[in-house]
């Protein structure tokens, strides 16, 4: 068996425990720790409450490329299905039992959050609000880099880096002078970060 140990932001032992299966990725999200598990040609999200209860929250055959998850009851998933007609995304919300499921032809997506009441999808072409079953996007050529804040939606595209607010529209627009292929916030800084020549 796999066995996960958490440790404090000092390096103390806070526990372990027993792994959900072959994890691919782990995250903290609103106080729950979010496991990504790939299965069996499954790909699976679980998530570890502050009570340390752990339960499936999702189960897919597509590949998962993104998630935000509130709680067990509100997430969202980007995901993509490829096959030899080409591929398709999918961003799925999920709140209190029901599901609003939208599909993207050949795009991939790079990021997804919940804002409020609205999903918030980027791919590698647009970007995207999702409110109440209705899709609205902003067409955006490629995009490298995604921050999405709780007010801010940041995107690296084409040597340009724009700001859009949660109404889809641009507020600033900044060239950036270095080979840059992606966005951090590092202490509450926006930081650009490139490959070194």
């Amino acid at each position: 068996t796999n066995i996960i140990t958490q440790y404090d932001d000092r390096g103390f032992l806070i526990e372990s425990f027993e792994s959900p299966g072959n994890i691919f990725n782990i995250r903290v999200q609103n106080k729950n720790i979010i496991f990504h598990v790939k299965n069996s040609g499954k790909e699976e999200l679980y998530l570890r409450d502050y009570k340390k209860d752990l339960a499936k929250i999702y189960e897919t055959p597509n590949y998962i490329l993104t998630f935000d998850t509130k709680s067990r009851n509100e997430f969202v998933v980007g995901e993509v299905f490829a096959d030899s007609t080409g591929y398709k995304s999918y961003i799925k919300h999920f709140k209190d039992g029901n599901k609003d499921e939208q599909q993207i032809l050949n795009e991939v997506i790079l990021d997804s959050k919940i804002i409020g009441r609205n999903v918030f999808a980027v791919s590698d072409k647009a970007l995207y609000k999702v409110s109440g079953g209705e899709k609205k996007e902003v067409k955006i050529p490629n995009v490298e880099g995604v921050l999405m804040t709780d007010r801010n939606i940041l995107l690296l595209h084409s040597g340009i880096l724009s700001t859009y607010n949660t109404d889809l529209k641009e507020k600033s627009k900044s060239v950036v002078a270095a080979n840059a292929d992606r966005i951090e916030m590092i202490s509450k800084g926006v930081y650009l970060i490139g490959a070194t020549d």
